[in-house]
C-alpha cells in the first residue's frame, strides 16, 4: 500500500486498513465505471446508500478495491476483513465522502456552480 498521503483537491481519500496498510481511493473514470458495472447502481444512489449507512459490504469492497488500484495500490486479499476489523460504519463514512468528491469534480465544494443555486 501507499504512504503518500491523499489529495483532497483531487477527490483522494485515505483509509488506514491496519498493520500499516494505508489505501488511497483516487476516483478515476475507468474505475467509477467498473464500480458501477459490478455493483449494479450508479455513482449517485451508491452515494445514497454510502451517506444512509446502507450500502452492503460487497458494495464497499468493490468500491475500495477499484479506487485503490485507480490510486496504483494493490489492496489486498484479505480485504474485506480488514474493512469489518476496522469497522465497516467508519469505512462507509469514508467511502461516502470518496464518492461525494468523485461525482462533485474533486472536493467538496469544487465542482463549477458549487455553492451557487
Amino acid at each position: 500500500m501507499t504512504q503518500v498521503p491523499a489529495n483532497p483537491v483531487r477527490g483522494e481519500v485515505s483509509i488506514d486498513l491496519g498493520g500499516g496498510l494505508i489505501v488511497v481511493l483516487r476516483p478515476a473514470y475507468d474505475e467509477l465505471v467498473a464500480i458501477e458495472v459490478e455493483t449494479g447502481r450508479g455513482m449517485i444512489d451508491l452515494a445514497r446508500r454510502f451517506m444512509d449507512r446502507t450500502a452492503t459490504l460487497t458494495e464497499t469492497v468493490a468500491v475500495v478495491r477499484a479506487a485503490a488500484r485507480a490510486a496504483g495500490n494493490l489492496p489486498p486479499d484479505d480485504l474485506g476483513k480488514r474493512l469489518l476489523a476496522i469497522g465497516i460504519i467508519r469505512v462507509m463514512a469514508q467511502v461516502g465522502a470518496f464518492i461525494a468528491a468523485a461525482i462533485s469534480g474533486g472536493a467538496e465544494g469544487n465542482a463549477p456552480g458549487a455553492g451557487s443555486v
